[in-house]
């Protein structure tokens, strides 16, 4: 900071202002200069849930292989598809469509597969509703 004069603070100067001289704004700690960060829910499934989920989409596809004369299940769902399907969240699967715009698959593949893979997914989600509230009824017991 270069300012020079007889005094280290001139009082009779009106256009002084200390902060003009200084490289930056200085901090003031006022909470209510902005808006309070908070963390942000998990929008994805619960970890918990990707092995269970994981099983059935695997169990799922090898009897989808077998009933279409043994195409591989990779054709069906390929590992990165899989792993999309497992992670997703589940209030974002409202319908068939939206399986196919999750996994970028074509019309064609959603017309075979979108609606049995939502299905199976849905039904999951289900199962896990109902485990849940059996076990909060139970322990109200």
């Amino acid at each position: 900071m270069y300012y020079f004069t007889c005094y280290c603070c001139n009082h009779d100067d009106p256009d002084f202002n200390l902060t003009d001289f200084l490289p930056g704004k200085l901090y003031l700690d006022d909470s209510s200069l902005g808006p309070i960060k908070r963390k942000k829910p998990n929008i994805y499934r619960k970890p918990q849930d990707h092995d269970a989920l994981d099983n059935h989409i695997v169990s799922w596809l090898q009897k989808a292989s077998k009933l279409h004369g043994g195409i591989a299940s990779y054709d069906i769902l390929d590992f990165s598809e899989h792993q999309k399907l497992v992670h997703a969240p589940p209030k974002s699967l409202s319908s068939p469509l939206d399986v196919a715009q999750l996994l970028g698959e074509s019309s064609d593949w959603a017309a075979e597969w979108a609606a049995p893979l939502f299905l199976m997914v849905k039904n999951y989600d289900q199962e896990q509703e109902w485990e849940k509230v059996s076990v909060d009824t139970t322990k109200r017991a």
